[in-house]
């Protein structure tokens, strides 16, 4: 039976280990870094100078170029992971929705991807990623109960433990003070 701290909510880290939480802000770093490298990298050489991508496989698609492919990765898939990772990291209530839309946006560009391009085994890779992410997210944000799973639920949280703290240490009618 966990034993739980003054206040008797348990801590976090002992509901969901800090190692399960670091390693998910871990895995969010790493697709963040290298989907905003590798949308910096198609921007910066849109006709395949930097990447070798040939533009045929853009043939039939509303892209002339990997620009604006580039951007959406950098932007949606590098930006939505990093800042998941961020608000994980500072424990924000919005975290865990976060990475979890952060995870289906990934899935969903991969599925793009492929049927705009074809297979690359590195869709499979980063896919698979984003559903670990989605799923991780997801089960952590389902074993937290429905009073936490809101966005700004931790605002929530500190808004009732401030009433019940008023309410414990308020003075009952008819004590004889000030009435």
């Amino acid at each position: 039976m966990m034993k739980l701290p003054v206040g008797g909510r348990p801590r976090e880290e002992d509901t969901w280990g800090g190692t399960n939480r670091k390693a998910l802000i871990a895995v969010e770093a790493f697709v963040g870094l290298s989907a905003f490298a590798g949308g910096v990298a198609l921007m910066l050489g849109p006709k395949g100078s930097i990447l070798p991508l040939s533009t045929s496989l853009l043939d039939g698609t509303p892209f002339a170029d990997y620009f604006i492919p580039g951007a959406l990765l950098a932007l949606v898939i590098g930006g939505g992971m990093l800042g998941a990772a961020l608000l994980l990291w500072r424990r924000r209530p919005s975290a865990l929705t976060v990475a979890m839309a952060s995870g289906a946006a990934l899935m969903i560009f991969e599925i793009v991807e492929f049927s705009i391009i074809g297979f690359n085994p590195l869709q499979v890779v980063y896919g698979g990623l984003g559903a670990v992410i989605l799923w991780a997210a997801n089960h952590r944000w389902l074993a937290m109960g429905p009073r936490h799973q809101a966005l700004g639920s931790r605002l929530l949280y500190l808004h009732i433990r401030e009433d019940q703290h008023h309410q414990s240490t308020s003075v009952p009618h008819g004590s004889g003070r000030g009435e």
